[in-house]
């Protein structure tokens, strides 16, 4: 009999729920707003009957086992009849934790700075109740919430007032002023995408780049350059993006948001292969449904004209999914996030993660040692630096010196009947 389980959890792209966000649900407080119970579980549910029983996981702190998303997870679970636990979690399970073990992948993972709790629960489900298989909800956030871009879209297509109006909801959600999101999206309704591309391998070259993280409508999201990139990383960046815009093709006006959607999902389901590795390790098969090819084709198909705007929070997911759960939880606009556990992770391992300035990257000439040390204590104390950044960079450090300590893979001539 085949056991499957859905791990609750609210965390970006990444399996263990690993990434830290920007989301927050103002209505919940303290580490428990930040795990929920997801649709793929509930869909496992009520897809598979009595013959492969399905349990819903939610984790929480030790201690704290009530609140925020915890009891919309235990809401959800009577609502539809699932069998389901709770998993505390305890100081050994904080990110950046354990970085040191973290198995060999095809690519670095984006579990990998969550892997102490990933791997822990695996293990712990393994134990508790059997598991051999493992649902994520990863991409669901890529796929169902439209990019920003999709404002771009509407313009392009004549469909200003529409642009307009969803343009002053996006800036009330991000608490943004209004006119330079409706210039910048205006803007980018006119340009060619591989023009943009080689406006930003322009500026990569010259030691800079405009940041879209302040909400910004582009064709290319984009952080502010590091302090700790080197020049030689960002020439590389500068190659890259150049090579990019030369074999680009401009999409047709009205399909922005597919896509580059198509595309995030692409990169989705590429690096969740990497997830799949890390969860192999602890004997357990994962599987990401919203990164299946039938289910994106499904949503991608879905008009400009009836796709929601970028201040929507997955209409379309809650109104074809409207039986599956309670409508207390179908009105939430928000999820939690996971920066407080990122920010207390970060501090008590920050000796061994200035261990890893010195390393592979830094003897690569991608990264200055000292700023990315500095950058490293600023985030541990809570200033502003964004993550996106610097947990990439995190992750393929561990990755370079997980294969530098790794013995190659010996091979063994298959030997044949012509060969005896």
């Amino acid at each position: 009999m085949r056991r499957f389980t859905r791990q609750a959890t609210a965390g970006g792209t990444g399996s263990g729920g690993g990434r830290a966000g920007s989301q927050r649900d103002s209505a919940d407080s303290g580490y428990v707003r930040r795990v929920r119970l997801d649709i793929s579980c509930l869909l496992a549910h009520a897809s598979s009957g009595t013959s492969r029983p399905v349990t819903g996981v939610t984790v929480h702190p030790v201690g704290r086992a009530t609140g925020g998303d915890v009891d919309y997870a235990r809401l959800a679970a009577r609502h539809s009849g699932i069998v389901h636990r709770l998993m505390p979690l305890g100081a050994e399970h904080a990110p950046y934790s354990a970085l040191d073990v973290v198995p060999v992948t095809d690519e670095p993972a984006p579990s990998t700075i969550a892997h102490a709790r990933f791997s822990g629960q695996l293990a712990w489900m393994r134990r508790t109740f059997d598991t051999d298989c493992h649902l994520t909800g990863d991409g669901g956030d890529s796929l169902l919430c439209s990019p920003p871009i999709i404002l771009a879209d509407l313009f392009a297509i004549g469909h200003s007032r529409r642009a307009v109006v969803e343009t002053i909801r996006w800036a009330r959600l991000r608490r943004l002023p209004v006119w330079p999101l409706l210039r910048s999206a205006h803007r980018v309704s006119r340009e060619r995408r591989a023009a943009a591309l080689a406006a930003l391998a322009t500026e990569l070259g010259g030691g800079s780049s405009r940041s879209t993280a302040d909400g910004d409508i582009g064709w290319c999201g984009i952080e502010p350059l590091p302090s700790w990139a080197t020049l030689q990383a960002r020439e590389r960046a500068r190659t890259v993006a150049s090579a990019v815009a030369e074999r680009t093709d401009d999409p047709t006006p009205g399909s922005f948001a597919t896509v580059m959607t198509g595309e995030g999902m692409a990169e989705v389901g590429r690096s969740a292969r990497a997830d799949i590795q890390l969860a192999e390790a602890a004997g357990v098969a994962l599987h990401n449904p919203f990164t299946d090819s039938r289910v994106v084709d499904t949503y991608l198909s879905v008009s400009l004209g009836d796709r929601p705007g970028p201040a929507d929070y997955k209409p379309v997911l809650r109104a074809a999914m409207a039986n599956l759960f309670p409508a207390r939880l179908a009105e939430r606009t928000t999820k939690g996030d996971f920066n407080p556990d990122h920010y207390q992770g970060m501090r008590t391992n920050l000796a061994s993660l200035h261990a890893l300035a010195d390393g592979r990257l830094a003897a690569l000439g991608l990264v200055e040692p000292g700023e990315f040390r500095q950058t490293l204590t600023m985030m541990a104390a809570g200033l502003p630096v964004p993550f996106a950044t610097v947990e990439p960079a995190l992750a393929a450090e561990v990755w370079l010196r997980a294969l530098g300590d790794t013995s190659d893979v010996a091979w063994i001539p298959r030997t044949t009947e012509s060969d005896r």
